[in-house]
């Protein structure tokens, strides 16, 4: 298998492969960069921990996730981001605790 990247956006994250499987067809391949989200995501929680907005009455919102763009409509398809409940237990799911920014529960 061949293949050529054609766009690579390293600010977002992103890059887009054209490749050739030996049948003619062409696929575009993308890469979100997750991992570096990952550490971004665990850097974030350690600069900001769970009770760094108390007592301040103008921090009305607490950043508490930040996920790459391939889960955000993954997540949109299914229905979960329409449904706060859902999304809810989705966020405080263990298994994507990497995708957490905040310690506490959501």
């Amino acid at each position: 298998m061949e293949r050529r990247l054609v766009f690579d956006d390293r600010e977002r994250q992103m890059r887009v492969w054209i490749g050739y499987d030996g049948t003619e067809e062409y696929f575009i391949h993308e890469s979100y960069g997750a991992r570096d989200l990952v550490e971004h995501n665990k850097n974030y929680a350690k600069e900001n921990p769970r009770n760094v907005h108390a007592g301040n009455t103008q921090k009305h919102m607490v950043k508490v996730a930040e996920l790459p763009l391939a889960t955000y409509m993954f997540l949109q398809e299914q229905g979960i981001l329409s449904d706060s409940k859902r999304f809810k237990r989705w966020l405080n799911d263990p298994d994507n605790r990497f995708f957490r920014t905040y310690d506490g529960r959501v």
